[in-house]
């Protein structure tokens, strides 16, 4: 499936990928882990690099979202993407977020996982 699509190494410098949590933390990260896996390895048979180009969990219900999911999920891939962005906050769809704002519940789990040691926010 992935080369299904894929126009040439001349054509491509990086490779994407975008996931979603839709059901559980546990679905969301076997989904991560298996695709992350399955572009790293289409990437480096061609020397190009891989980058988790859209990832988020809209309205981020869970209150320890980002270091109890996205963390241990992130650190588990190898080789690592060159970066990983989170999907928009839309300024026109109530509830349509991806990034936590001061008083969400995962605020505060955001900004723990954005101290961690080895997370450079840009």
């Amino acid at each position: 499936r992935i080369g299904e699509r894929y126009p040439g190494d001349n054509m491509v410098d990086l490779l994407g990928l975008d996931v979603y949590q839709y059901g559980s933390s546990e679905d969301f990260r076997k989904e991560l882990l298996a695709s992350a896996s399955e572009i790293a390895a289409f990437a480096e048979a061609r020397n190009k690099l891989y980058a988790l180009t859209e990832i988020g969990y809209e309205g981020i219900p869970e209150e320890n979202w980002w270091t109890e999911v996205v963390y241990p999920a992130l650190r588990e891939l190898s080789p690592s993407p060159v970066y990983v962005l989170f999907w928009r906050n839309a300024w026109d769809k109530e509830g349509h977020f991806y990034a936590p704002y001061p008083g969400q519940v995962s605020a505060d789990d955001f900004c723990a996982f954005a101290a961690k040691d080895d997370i450079i926010l840009n």
